[in-house]
């Protein structure tokens, strides 16, 4: 999980989901497809976290524009299927608390 010196000013306003549970094979362009229905096209970034070797951490971040887009991606796709494993997503506040964890 990100502390809190990782949120950035987007996610200050409660606009980035933190995500868990990818799949090795899921790439940064796997996350802005699959997110990019939610943000209507205004996705700021949408990347999976590497170790130092290059393998997936199995964890990513995607931040919205809007966080009306966030709060559509959390209900639309914590839990869902993306290549075989479940989506586990966090909306990621200022404070670094998650409010929504499902």
């Amino acid at each position: 999980m990100p502390n809190r010196s990782q949120l950035s000013s987007s996610s200050a306003r409660g606009n980035k989901i933190y995500i868990s549970n990818l799949h090795y094979k899921v790439d940064d362009e796997d996350l802005e497809m699959v997110f990019s229905d939610c943000g209507r096209k205004r996705l700021e970034s949408a990347r999976v976290h590497f170790d130092e070797k290059g393998r997936s951490l199995g964890t990513g971040e995607v931040i919205f524009a809007r966080e009306e887009d966030v709060v559509a991606a959390v209900n639309k796709y914590s839990g869902r299927i993306l290549d075989g494993r479940p989506l586990k997503i966090q909306l990621l506040r200022e404070e670094g608390n998650t409010n929504a964890n499902k």
